[in-house]
Formats: C-alpha cells, sequence, structure tokens
C-alpha cells in the first residue's frame, strides 16, 4: 500500500464513513424500513468489524465505534465483565466482585452505546441481584452515558429494577405497556420514564389498554399530546380516547414531522379543518377508512408528502365496497397535489383467497389521477384483486414522476380446521362444522370465527366479473416506457398467452427499471419465453436476491422467473468475456 493511500485510510473523516457502511445498524427497526438487513448479514459485519478492530491500533477504536453503536442483546454488553457468569440459560449472575480495572474497561464500552434494543431481556433470566449490582457500580451515573435510542422498553414489574437504563441522552423512545399491566404498575415505572420524555425527538407507544363499559380501564402511560418538541410520533394501539383537545394540540407542534396513529372512532369537530400540522411530512392511519376520511378532513396537512394507510375490508356485506371507493374519489380533494407517496393496505375479513370483492379495479385507480405529483403509488391486498390490462394500458399517462408502482396481492393464511366451537368459511364459501373430539387450537390471524349458536352472516352474492384479462407484457412494457424515472413495477398478475416476440424488444430497454415484480404467476404455464421478453424489455434489473432463490411451485413462482433471468445474463456475460 502507497504512503498515500495509507494516509487516505487513516484519515479519521474517512476511516469513519468507511466503517459506517460497515455498521452492523438496529435488529429492530421503529418503522417499516426495507434497508433493515437480515441476522446472516448482520453477523458478518460485526465479524468484519470485529476482525478490523484487531488490525491496528489506528484502526482499532472506530472500528469499536461501529461495533458497539447497536446493541441488540444486553447480555453481550455484560459479558465484558469477567465475574458475570452466563452459565445456563436460568443462572446468568455475577460470582464475584467487580474489579475497578473491569469496570473502567465496561464504561469505555458502554460508552459507545448509541442504540439499544431489550428484545430478550424479559425471557434472558438474568438474576435479580444483576441490577443493583450494576446500579451501585454506576454511583447514580447513566449505565450508557451516550445512548440515544432505546426500544423495546415493556412497562411491567421487572421494569422497575432497570429504569438505570434510561440515559437523559435519550431521543429516540420505544414503550410497550400490556393489557394486563396495573395501573399501579404503570405509575411506579412511569415515574421514572418521565425524565427522558421532555427531551425526547421520536416516541413509538405500544400502549394496550382495557376497555371497560367503554371506558379505558386506567389512564394513558404517556400524556403524549403535551410532548410539543416532538417530531415523530407514533401510536400502535388504537387512540380509542382521541378527542378534538388532543388532535388540536398535537397539530400545534411546531417540528412534528411524522406521524402514525391507530384510529378508533374520529373525534367530532366543527366543518372548519383544524389548524396546524404545518410541517407534516408523513402520515400512517390505519383503522375503518371513515375514521381516516374524517381525520384527513380535519387536519388537511398542507405539506403532507407520504400517505399510508391501512384498513380492514368488511367483505361479508354487499355494501362494504362503496365506502372505500368513496374514500378514494374523496382523497384528490383532501390531499396536496405535490403527495410523493400514496400506499393503500387493506385486508378483507374472510378467509377466501379466491373470491374477488372489488368489481369495478378502475374506480381505486383512477381517481388518483388528481393526485398529479405521486412518485410513488402502492396499492397491497391481503385477498385476491385483478388488475385488468385495460386499466393499468390507460394509466400510462398519469403521474408522470412516477419512480414506484406497486399493485400486489398476498394470501391469507388458511384457518384453522380444528379447535373453537364454532364455524368457518373457507375458499370454497361452504360451512365448516367443528368435529367431536378435536383440540382447542392457536387461532390464526383474520380467522373469522362465529359461535355455533349465533347465525353466520350471509356472504356476499357473487357477480360475475371477468378475471381472464391480466396485464399482457405488451402493456406493462408500454406502462414503463411511458414512465421514464420509473425504478419498481409490480402487477397482481400477468398473461402468459399473450408474448410479443422478443425480437420486438427496444434495443436498450428500460434504462431506470431496476425491479419487477408479479404477485401470482400461473401454475403449469412455461415461462422461458416470458423471462425472454423480460431480458429485452427490461435488461438492468437488479437479480442480486435470485442468487438465493428457490423455486417453490403453484402460482409463486416469481423466484423460478428470476432464476431464468439470471441464467440468461449470467451466459451473456460469460459471452461477452470470452469474445
Amino acid at each position: 500500500m502507497t504512503d498515500t493511500a495509507a494516509n487516505i485510510l487513516l484519515s479519521p473523516q474517512i476511516l469513519a464513513r468507511v466503517l459506517f457502511h460497515l455498521s452492523p445498524w438496529p435488529e429492530y427497526l421503529l418503522s417499516d424500513d426495507n434497508s433493515a438487513l437480515t441476522q446472516k448479514e448482520r453477523d458478518l459485519r460485526q465479524r468484519t468489524l470485529a476482525r478490523t478492530a484487531r488490525v491496528s491500533r489506528a484502526v482499532s477504536a472506530p472500528a469499536l465505534d461501529a461495533l458497539w453503536r447497536h446493541v441488540d442483546d444486553f447480555r453481550r454488553l455484560l459479558s465484558i465483565i469477567p465475574s458475570y457468569h452466563k452459565g445456563d440459560s436460568y443462572r446468568q449472575q455475577f460470582c464475584d466482585a467487580i474489579s475497578d480495572a473491569d469496570w473502567h474497561r465496561f464504561r469505555t464500552y458502554a460508552a459507545r452505546v448509541r442504540s439499544l434494543h431489550l428484545k430478550d431481556l424479559y425471557q434472558a433470566h438474568i438474576h435479580a441481584h444483576v441490577w443493583p449490582i450494576l446500579a451501585r457500580a454506576a454511583l447514580q451515573q447513566p449505565l450508557l452515558p451516550n445512548l440515544e435510542r432505546l426500544t423495546g422498553f415493556c412497562v411491567n414489574e421487572r421494569s422497575a429494577c432497570y429504569a438505570f437504563l434510561l440515559s437523559p441522552t435519550i431521543r429516540e423512545l420505544e414503550l410497550q405497556v400490556q393489557r394486563d399491566v396495573g395501573a399501579g404498575i404503570v405509575r411506579l415505572v412511569m415515574q421514572d420514564v418521565q425524565h427522558v420524555l421532555p427531551t425526547l425527538y421520536r416516541l413509538t407507544m405500544d400502549d394496550c389498554v382495557e376497555i371497560k363499559d367503554r371506558r379505558p380501564s386506567r389512564p394513558p402511560a404517556v400524556r403524549w399530546w403535551t410532548l410539543t418538541q416532538l417530531r415523530s410520533l407514533k401510536s400502535v394501539q388504537p387512540l380509542s380516547t382521541l378527542n378534538v383537545e388532543q388532535l388540536q394540540a398535537l397539530a400545534a407542534f411546531p417540528n412534528l414531522h411524522s406521524l402514525e396513529l391507530a384510529l378508533e372512532g374520529a373525534p367530532k369537530h366543527s366543518n372548519k379543518p383544524i389548524a396546524g400540522f404545518s410541517h407534516l411530512r408523513h402520515l400512517a392511519l390505519s383503522g375503518p377508512l371513515g375514521d381516516v376520511e374524517a381525520f384527513i378532513a380535519a387536519t388537511r396537512p398542507s405539506a403532507l408528502e407520504s400517505f399510508t394507510i391501512s384498513s380492514e375490508l368488511a367483505c361479508h356485506t354487499n355494501s362494504a365496497i362503496k365506502p372505500v371507493e368513496d374514500f378514494i374519489r374523496a382523497c384528490p380533494a383532501l390531499l396536496p397535489a405535490f403527495l410523493r407517496r400514496f400506499h393503500l393496505s387493506m385486508k378483507c375479513t374472510c378467509s377466501s383467497n379466491v373470491a374477488v370483492h372489488f368489481q369495478d379495479p378502475g374506480a381505486l385507480l383512477e381517481p388518483l389521477r388528481g393526485v398529479t405529483g405521486l412518485q410513488e403509488f402502492e396499492f397491497t391486498f391481503t385477498m385476491r384483486f385483478h388488475l385488468p390490462d385495460s386499466v393499468l394500458f390507460s394509466l400510462r399517462d398519469a403521474w408522470p414522476e412516477l419512480r414506484v408502482f406497486r399493485v400486489a396481492t398476498f394470501k391469507k393464511p388458511a384457518p384453522a380446521r380444528r379447535g373453537d366451537a364454532g364455524r368457518y368459511y373457507y375458499d370454497d364459501d361452504e360451512e365448516f362444522e367443528r368435529r367431536p373430539g378435536w383440540d382447542s387450537p392457536r387461532i390464526l390471524p383474520r380467522t373469522v370465527i362465529y359461535p355455533p349458536n349465533e347465525p353466520l352472516p350471509e356472504p356476499p352474492k357473487k357477480r360475475e366479473l371477468r378475471t381472464d384479462d391480466p396485464p399482457t407484457l405488451a402493456t406493462v412494457a408500454a406502462f414503463a416506457h411511458a414512465h421514464a424515472h420509473l425504478s419498481s413495477l409490480e402487477v397482481p398478475s400477468l398473461n402468459l398467452e399473450t408474448l410479443p416476440h422478443a425480437a420486438s424488444a427496444p434495443v436498450s430497454g428500460h434504462e431506470a427499471l431496476r425491479r419487477f415484480r408479479v404477485s401470482e404467476l400461473p401454475a403449469g404455464k412455461p415461462l422461458f419465453e416470458c423471462a425472454l421478453v423480460l431480458d429485452g424489455l427490461f435488461p438492468y434489473l437488479e437479480l442480486e436476491e435470485a442468487r438465493g432463490a428457490v423455486a417453490k411451485g403453484g402460482e409463486d413462482r416469481m423466484d423460478e422467473l428470476l432464476l431464468i433471468l439470471l441464467g440468461m445474463r449470467a451466459g451473456r456475460m460469460r459471452t461477452q468475456l470470452s469474445a
């Protein structure tokens, strides 16, 4: 290595940048982020940083800073102290006094921690004496003096023991309160949490309050509407007690950029919109679409750039579809025209993966033409959704700045076929009676169970809907080439019967598209010709994920298609190298 290269690598700024890209990052993210690494990738990065720290003294300290910046298991930090005996999973405790030298070494590592997740702390079987010993050794000083991010902090009887982990430097906090925790325990623990709340920038609450006689059994753990300094607020559980005064206080937060709320009944308000939310850029709402529409109509966030909705479709009634279509039609008038991202996620209450509930798909997509500045358009359905070829073709001239277009479907898990004394709807829409002698199972999410003595709701009448016209590759290509910036494209299904000739593909292909997916590909149909055309239409697709793909069979054949594309690209590269 030349002296110049060595000097560059030993430059503190450049070295920190290099090590930053090797950071394993937190295992647990406060938001849904596609950049989260797999455990295998995180382990590889941690080993790389550990080896880097042994290269020389010059790089040791920066490498250790990067390695210990994010801690997902507090026991790893405790293992630095020699007298801490991990033993088996039921005997993790101190077996000797902590010497001054050992404590000084522990403090040097603890000072490096910026992010801590307490995911396994509640099942870690750490002996109760560990916490008072650590608190005594810390001499009333923060155990993690530079901690900025704490997630997975459960408010319960045990958390009162290690509340000293709440350093005054924390700026991001996730609190979890389970339904069975008493009001007294909540007050006890929150006394220790209170001192960090006024300095938080980001707060995530999972406060599960039991409702008795339409009234909450206890006050909320956090008076979140008083934390005016917040920049990001997320509530996982429905805010059943949300009122106009709280909403007005929230709207007045001067620096609130991101807001995620679960709604359960919109607060009553006058027809005049609530002033505020002037800096709100990202809004995510879950709950009934009527409550979502009422919230938007009441607040009218003028600077909004990203809007995410998650809702459930009560598909056992024929009148469930109209409110969805009405909501979509109202969106252009309620949202700013320069909105950049619109994401609607819906699941239905039935267990069928066959029934098509939306008879007019165009009614969900066409009205959003009015939001002309969209760059990311995502509709995800945990149910069957049919996107006709004609609807996709008609959207070629919509959203000229589009980067992501995703209409995806996911299958619901099969309902349990044994257990609770109830009846179920299956994919064939037939009733299934409980058989004698079956054990009670764990009920899977989204399984609709009806008591045996209660009449079943009438399923919606089946309508004739043509579903044999999914988008063709020609239409997909026309849509993509009409959007020069499109980088990601996903459709629920694809017509493999009508394929354009491979020679008709453009010579250059679409240069921006990097990701193409189909939720379901028909089983039993050859994919080679489809892959041959795709390879010409979109020659720059990222196929790295195909290296670990395994063909699953059935209608989940996207991995199979990606493997064929990867084989074509590998053959083309080998030909070019040999030439």
